[in-house]
């Protein structure tokens, strides 16, 4: 029969428990090649967790997921950087019982509903089992810059199938033509390859690329307007930690983001043309202000690890 040691938290055993370093897992994409939510998440929290003295392991979600015979190493935590589907739900039982980990937890815009805990970035899914996390920023690669006056870039066409129709697009860049006889210069974002083909003669494309040559392309660009619906939207954050003017349909990003970085709205053609033409705010520079760093998540997080390993190694069998 197994026996249970009860310590408090002011003895020996417990103070060395709880001086070792949690062990974590993040299982997400950990090679940033190309500009992608995911990884760049992964990456930054696996830096700012090993600044902590964190032991931090990875695994892409390909290796955790959908090879049934990865490994898994033993670890205090597992940690989350995916969407969640159908698919990934009963595997998480498995990796849980593999790492012997005390909790599993997501890291990603909306709240898992089956697993211990969830860091979130969109407060309309928060419970009693998450935290909200406001914009999430790497204020180190994130720094105002100056802009060149009246330049544009448009946002990249989203499918269909994932809530906005390619009209928007069309829609946006018809109302914005005029201006080009006034001296302004638009750029867009290339996403897809079939976008390739609707570049407008007076639009300078910018194709995805590595994150370092995407920030590179657009850290002097005045305007960036949104125009299409994204779960969350992470390049609002590029545009916006950097000084860059931010503008959207209504209903295209979380509510939380608009009114936190105070961004303008557009329904009609003339409020467009009214915002880009305004002269830039002032208070977009202190948009980096208003996100939260990656070096703070982890250390706020990380203080919900400990809290935790705490209550865990109150109790333990001998």
């Amino acid at each position: 029969m197994n026996k249970i040691l009860i310590i408090g938290n002011d003895t020996p055993l417990t103070k060395d428990l709880l001086e070792k370093k949690s062990s974590l897992l993040i299982i997400g994409n950990n090679v940033p090649s190309i500009n992608n939510c995911i990884e760049m998440l992964t990456v930054n929290m696996k830096i700012a967790f090993e600044k902590l003295g964190l032991d931090v392991k990875t695994m892409t979600c390909a290796q955790a997921f959908y090879n049934e015979f990865a490994e898994f190493p033993e670890v205090d935590f597992v940690m989350l950087i995916i969407y969640h589907n159908k698919d990934i739900i009963p595997k998480c039982g498995v990796i849980k019982y593999k790492t012997k980990c005390k909790k599993m937890f997501s890291f990603i815009e909306c709240a898992f509903p089956f697993l211990d805990y969830a860091f979130c970035f969109n407060n309309i899914t928060l419970n009693d089992h998450s935290m909200f996390i406001n914009l999430p920023a790497n204020k180190e690669l994130l720094k105002p810059t100056s802009k060149t006056p009246k330049t544009v870039l448009i946002d990249h066409y989203w499918r269909p199938y994932l809530l906005t129709p390619k009209e928007w697009t069309l829609q946006i860049e018809d109302w914005l033509e005029e201006l080009v006889d006034f001296g302004y210069k638009f750029y867009r974002l290339l996403r897809f390859e079939e976008e390739e083909k609707t570049i407008k003669p007076y639009e300078i494309p910018i194709h995805y690329s590595n994150y370092a040559n995407y920030l590179e392309a657009t850290k002097e660009i005045e305007t960036f307007v949104v125009t299409h619906k994204e779960s969350y939207s992470y390049g609002v954050i590029d545009m916006a930690c950097r000084g860059t003017r931010v503008c959207t349909p209504p209903g295209f990003l979380p509510k939380c983001m608009v009114e936190r970085l105070n961004i303008p709205t557009f329904s009609k053609k003339e409020e467009l043309i009214s915002i880009i033409r305004n002269p830039l705010e002032s208070y977009w520079n202190e948009s980096s202000l208003k996100c939260t760093d990656y070096n703070e998540i982890a250390r706020i997080i990380n203080e919900k690890l400990n809290e935790w390993k705490a209550v865990s190694n109150t109790f333990i069998k001998i």
